[in-house]
């Protein structure tokens, strides 16, 4: 870029040759064109546009045709976005924003786009405001990377509402990351009530019951278990849980149903079945 700002006849435009230019915009030019972050220079009534290579990158297509014009011409598309922050760094208020959404047209098609950046105030031998410097940087990826992980992250927590199956999620040390509502229905607690706590405070005992002892055993050996685990809560209910856990990267993921029902009836079947028995061989 320091060689086309060289190349480029200044005469021609609003800034008229470097040799007359303003000492601010001298010293502040060779600046930005070092920097290796992305930056413009805006100077003049005219908002003439200087800008460095790694700004190049960010006009696209307007490059190289964007050097020396008016900076709300060469974003004509989003100049309502703009012209609100350039009024303010004329009048000398600096401007910070740490995501702004841009609808550009830098490669032949509109696109979504965001930027943080902050605008600086130049003044000029005189005293007077005469233009700002802007430091900038394209944060699109990051955005929408965090974007598809919240979407993702939704329908993930929508799938896991919607199970009646209970689901927890640990770390390495047995502290709760996730939880469904199935969970929370279970056991009586709020899910704030469980996030980021460990397991084995939240149900005292459990550590050395055979729960305990199966989920330190996925984690270690990187393998499956499952058993049913009887529980007594604080509030004196007794449940059996058909447990599975599964290891999963740094920690433990584990499914479990309330199965005291199904114990009760199938006790109730065996304690039948052996009255059953017992009455044929009195009657034998």
């Amino acid at each position: 870029m320091a060689e086309r700002h060289r190349g480029l006849d200044w005469a021609s435009t609003p800034l008229g040759d470097p040799a007359g230019w303003d000492p601010t915009l001298r010293t502040l030019a060779p600046v930005m064109l070092a920097s290796a972050q992305p930056m413009l220079l805006v100077w003049g009534s005219e908002r003439t546009l200087l800008y460095n290579d790694a700004y190049a990158d960010i006009l696209g297509q307007k490059h190289p045709d964007a050097l020396g014009r008016d900076f709300l011409e060469v974003w004509h598309e989003i100049r309502a976005d703009l012209e609100g922050i350039v009024a303010a760094g004329y009048r000398g208020e600096p401007v910070q924003m740490d995501d702004i959404t841009l609808w550009m047209e830098r490669s032949g098609y509109r696109e979504e786009t965001h930027f943080s950046f902050f605008y600086s105030s130049l003044r000029d031998a005189s005293g007077a405001i005469a233009g700002f410097l802007c430091a900038c940087t394209e944060i699109t990826a990051q955005v929408f990377a965090e974007r598809r992980l919240a979407q993702s992250e939704a329908r993930h927590r929508g799938v896991l509402s919607n199970m009646e199956e209970a689901f927890v999620l640990f770390d390495a040390e047995f502290n709760f990351l996730e939880v469904n509502d199935a969970t929370t229905r279970m056991v009586g607690l709020a899910r704030d009530q469980m996030l980021g706590r460990n397991h084995w405070d939240i149900f005292p005992g459990t550590y050395e019951a055979a729960v305990g002892e199966m989920y330190r055993r996925v984690l270690a050996e990187g393998r499956p278990g499952s058993l049913e685990n009887l529980h007594e809560f604080p509030d004196g209910r007794r449940c059996w849980f058909d447990v599975r856990a599964f290891p999963v990267d740094g920690g433990v993921a584990a499914f479990f149903r309330d199965v005291t029902e199904e114990r009760k009836r199938d006790e109730e079947a065996a304690l039948a079945s052996e009255r059953v028995q017992l009455a044929l061989d009195a009657g034998a």
